[in-house]
């Protein structure tokens, strides 16, 4: 507001005892005004905010986040390889495995057996007597196809013992065992025994007494017991491998292989009458196989 225009205004409309005061008032803000005008007052100038950029899919900066782990699994040990099969296991598996059946074995079988060399039957008479068994009529074939007969021996308590497989060098193992002294009626026992049962179950194959194995060229035998032990299907025999005279069609059958390492050698303390024993040699040295520690 200008001093002039101002005091016109003031003068109109205030009374005269006053426009003298009013005047005077007046006039110091005029002065007041004046020097204010003549100074240089500073300013701030207040600069606009700058607008923000749109944020698009292309500027927008997202953190980076953390890389998710995968759930921590703990590391398992490679588990060593299978432990090949024993020599029991993989000589049990050649018995049902067709496919193993031409696989050669690369071993040397001989069989002892209570065949007769001169009758026509070759089981006529069996092992009657002490001279049948020990005589030149039933024997085996040795290794170099020569024939042999057994021998009765003085056992390590003074006693005979009828020995069926003599010293037989090995390594190598029992394949095969088969025994049968009676049926319980035949010709040469037309008494019907079919009502004991020691002859029924089997065929009266106790009177043979114990079957001794000699290992390694021990003087006592490391396997001694009774001969229907071999067959009755418990302890180191079991079924099927092994059965007897009443459920294996009339003979006592054992297929559970026996190894030994050095040399094996076979006894009864009783006499036998039919028999088969089959024992395989290897014919290069294994030392792996290890003979029977004990009895069953």
């Amino acid at each position: 507001m200008r001093p002039p225009r101002a005091y016109a205004t003031i003068r109109a409309v205030m009374a005269p005892h006053d426009f003298r005061r009013a005047r005077e008032l007046f006039f110091l803000c005029a002065l007041f005004l004046s020097a204010a005008e003549g100074c240089a007052t500073p300013t701030v100038q207040i600069l606009p905010t700058p607008a923000a950029a749109p944020q698009t899919p292309a500027n927008i900066v997202v953190a980076d986040a953390p890389t998710p782990r995968a759930p921590s699994i703990p590391i398992q040990p490679t588990p060593p390889p299978p432990a090949p099969p024993s020599f029991f296991e993989e000589r049990v598996a050649n018995l049902f495995d067709l496919a193993r059946l031409p696989v050669m074995e690369q071993t040397v079988t001989t069989q002892f057996t209570s065949r007769n060399w001169f009758h026509r039957e070759h089981f006529f008479d069996f092992f009657i007597d002490d001279g049948n068994f020990e005589g030149d009529k039933y024997g085996w074939v040795d290794e170099n196809g020569a024939r042999q007969s057994y021998r009765i021996v003085t056992a390590d308590d003074g006693k005979p013992e009828y020995e069926i497989v003599p010293r037989s060098a090995g390594p190598g193992y029992i394949a095969r065992i088969w025994f049968a002294q009676y049926q319980h009626q035949s010709y040469n026992n037309p008494t019907d025994k079919s009502k004991d049962p020691e002859w029924a179950n089997w065929g009266n194959l106790g009177e043979v007494g114990n079957i001794r194995f000699y290992f390694d060229d021990e003087p006592t035998p490391r396997v001694d017991f009774s001969i229907k032990d071999l067959f009755v299907g418990k302890n180191s025999f079991p079924a099927p491998l092994a059965a007897f005279y009443a459920s294996a069609n009339g003979g006592n059958i054992n297929y559970v292989p026996i190894p030994f390492q050095k040399a094996l050698r076979i006894a009864t303390t009783g006499k036998p009458r039919l028999m088969q024993i089959q024992i395989k040699r290897f014919a290069d040295s294994n030392p792996a196989l290890a003979s029977v520690t004990g009895a069953p």
